[in-house]
């Protein structure tokens, strides 16, 4: 259904455009506003646009101009991607989950909104561990739990129990769907270090679903 209709979108939507960043390199990297953009980064940015707009004559001063909406436009999907990710590192696991609105899966029938969510784990320890087991909350826009797995769930994932080595680590790719244009998702997945046996949950940090970017 949903999961199969969507595998493979997520890489393209949750990367940059390469293109726009090397001819406007004002612009704030990503790197550089995991937690929004500070007021200077947008100060910086205005002023470096405008300064090439008074510089600029003709032609040249109406495309300076175009390259405001340009900024703002990418800042605008930055942010948008920002809130809809997020990034734990407990017990020496690093886990990264990220929805993606899938608007061609959404002109359905049933109205309902469609979103891929892609979730990266990486064992940066130095002990073997396991993926055992998972807990998910699926939350609308009104706050209603719409879908969870139980905690402990077993076959945590497609590809079942993976065992990560220090150094390894894997992604996997899901689809939900929601009736509200936003909603939120988080969880944890329980881990077991297999050298001695001891246990965890990794917690997925809260992310949002939106359907649309600010």
């Amino acid at each position: 259904g949903v999961q199969n209709s969507i595998l493979g979108k997520a890489n393209a939507a949750d990367t940059l455009d390469e293109e726009v960043l090397m001819q406007h390199p004002w612009l704030p990297r990503e790197e550089e506003c995991k937690e929004g953009v500070t007021g200077v980064q947008l100060r910086s940015l205005v002023r470096g646009v405008f300064r090439a707009r008074a510089d600029a004559e003709g032609e040249e001063r109406h495309a300076h101009e175009e390259d405001a909406f340009v900024a703002l436009r990418e800042i605008g999907k930055q942010r948008y991607r920002q809130a809809c990710s997020s990034t734990n590192f407990i017990n020496g696991l690093k886990v990264r989950a990220t929805a993606i609105y899938q608007p061609a899966d959404s002109a359905r029938p049933d109205n309902n909104h469609v979103f891929c969510y892609r979730v990266t784990i990486k064992n940066e320890s130095d002990r073997p561990m396991r993926l055992v087991g998972r807990h998910w909350y699926v939350i609308d826009g009104n706050g209603k739990v719409t879908g969870s797995a139980p905690e402990g769930s077993e076959h945590a994932i497609q590809s079942g129990t993976p065992d990560l080595q220090p150094g390894q680590g894997f992604e996997y790719y899901s689809g939900v769907d929601i009736t509200t244009a936003e909603g939120t998702m988080c969880g944890s997945f329980h881990m077991v270090t297999t050298d001695d046996g001891s246990s965890f949950d990794a917690i997925v940090n809260p992310f949002a679903l939106r359907a649309n970017p600010e």
